[in-house]
């Protein structure tokens, strides 16, 4: 194992994603990242978010949980493992999570991880990770150091819509009602698009840029694939995404108070009037629906 690892680490290769998908969180991450993973050409890291770049620059306690995620994964395969001999790929696995483990983090680190991939056949490599969404303007400034040439793929929603969804989640795992949580700041900022875009785009050029609808996801989602794979550089077949048509962490839906509505449609009106500008599609909708 050590010697595949040691091999690994130190042969030459990109250290860098080829593209990101930075949010938005709730718009649709998980279903991309989902069919994506299934296509021959590209490898995405076996858990979807890596945080590297929000736990230095926004929440230093991401290590724990996934440190977390890390012992699980390596408990699993001790489990279901402990009298088999592993294959090469078992063995790169259980790296790359013991990899993950490591409280110290650092650019050393987080080149590290691509070095998993195993990349004989040079596929393309992604990262996805929706709070980098909201990374302040340093932490962008960092990952353009890292990775000037990144392909960046965000998906957006109805900034209302988005939010809700967001609190119904976070008060779920809390165990609370929504209307306790609805007002929460690091929600809302979630799905401040403009303030997004104003960010990354500082440092980064519009080509770069790949931008879809969580609408998409749902009405067209073979069309989506098909444009993603042609932004990043990959072929596409519709027998690449067998499960395209899938829902991924679907929430229960559940009707927005007039309340907690009046105060959204207050609060994200530049966020919506802004997407309408620069997006139209289905932006125009929600302005219309809400406006």
């Amino acid at each position: 194992m050590c010697i595949l690892i040691d091999k690994l680490l130190n042969t030459p290769m990109k250290n860098t994603p080829d593209f990101l998908c930075i949010g938005m969180q709730k718009a649709g991450t998980t279903w991309l990242a989902a069919n994506l993973g299934q296509h021959p050409s590209v490898w995405i890291p076996p858990i979807k978010e890596i945080h590297y770049f929000d736990e230095v620059h926004v929440d230093p306690g991401w290590h724990v949980r996934r440190q977390g995620a890390a012992t699980n994964n390596l408990k699993r395969f001790n489990t279901d493992n402990d009298s088999i001999p592993l294959s090469d790929k078992a063995v790169i696995e259980m790296a790359f999570w013991q990899h993950l483990e490591q409280k110290d983090i650092n650019d050393n680190w987080y080149e590290s991880i691509w070095s998993f991939a195993n990349n004989s056949d040079n596929k393309l490599l992604g990262e996805m990770t929706p709070d980098y969404s909201i990374i302040p303007l340093s932490g962008v400034e960092h990952v353009h150091k890292l990775a000037p040439n990144v392909k960046i793929v965000v998906l957006i929603r109805d900034p209302i819509e988005r939010t809700w969804s967001s609190a119904r989640m976070y008060a779920k795992e809390q165990g609370i009602d929504p209307l306790q949580c609805y007002k929460e700041q690091f929600i809302i900022d979630r799905s401040k698009i403009a303030n997004m875009f104003e960010k990354w785009e500082h440092f980064f050029p519009k080509e770069q840029f790949f931008i879809a609808f969580y609408e998409d996801v749902a009405m067209r989602p073979y069309w989506l694939l098909e444009a993603v794979c042609s932004f990043i550089g990959v072929d596409f077949d519709q027998n690449y995404f067998l499960h395209a048509n899938k829902k991924v962490h679907v929430g229960k839906s559940s009707e927005m108070p007039d309340t907690v509505l009046d105060f959204y449609k207050e609060l994200f009106l530049e966020d919506i009037s802004f997407a309408r500008d620069r997006f139209k599609n289905y932006a125009t909708t929600w302005y219309n629906t809400y406006y």
